[in-house]
């Protein structure tokens, strides 16, 4: 049979729905046929304490809420700690790139291994084009810092699950400006035209249409 291209945004895996609410949803989700579901893996969340300080309780349960229905995660990697974020003292320190990339690249091997049973399809971040969702400080390369993250993550899945798929964090794509292939452009340049993804992910919102 082939495999269902059907899919959503589930968030089961989201702190602010409850246990029932996670509970049903995947029940529903379920019973309207969907087989895929984008989950946050967050990093800000499961090391929140400290390097090496995991909570991996609260997402384990979410997830099994994902497995026990047979629906497919798509794991994003995603969201720096405050110890972690070269800039602890904004507002959304989370959406900063971690000072030190090694955290991150622990972080993603730690979660693999955790969960390569349950998951066989990383996202490296989410949208990383836009400056609410990735960004750095000192008007520094956004899609250079980005690319370096991709590099260094890809290999770190690879290293614990050589049959992973890595996908690109989700890009944004405008009509306006082709903003999304833009900044894809600019990653893979700034990766020496290397391609350190298997899947290329874009989020095709179009406001004119």
């Amino acid at each position: 049979m082939p495999v269902s291209l059907f899919g959503s945004n589930l968030y089961l895996t989201g702190l602010e729905r409850d246990m029932t609410q996670v509970r049903n949803l995947g029940i529903m989700a379920a019973q309207g046929g969907v087989k895929w579901s984008r989950e946050e893996l967050s990093w800000a969340n499961i090391e929140a304490g400290g390097k090496g300080q995991f909570n991996w309780s609260p997402t384990d349960a979410r997830l099994t809420h994902n497995t026990n229905n047979g629906i497919e995660v798509i794991g994003m990697l995603l969201t720096t700690p405050r110890w972690a974020s070269i800039n602890p003292g904004a507002p959304d320190w989370y959406w900063y790139e971690p000072a030190n990339f090694n955290d991150y690249y622990d972080f993603v091997r730690a979660a693999v291994a955790r969960w390569k049973h349950q998951v066989h399809t990383w996202e490296i971040w989410n949208e990383p084009n836009h400056s609410g969702t990735w960004n750095c400080v000192n008007n520094c390369d956004r899609a250079a810092h980005y690319a370096q993250l991709l590099a260094g993550a890809y290999a770190a899945v690879k290293s614990v699950d050589p049959e992973a798929r890595v996908l690109i964090g989700g890009l944004y794509v405008h009509d306006y400006n082709n903003e999304g292939m833009s900044f894809l452009d600019q990653v893979v340049a700034a990766s020496g035209g290397a391609i350190n993804f298997d899947g290329l992910s874009i989020h095709t919102y179009m406001p004119d249409r």
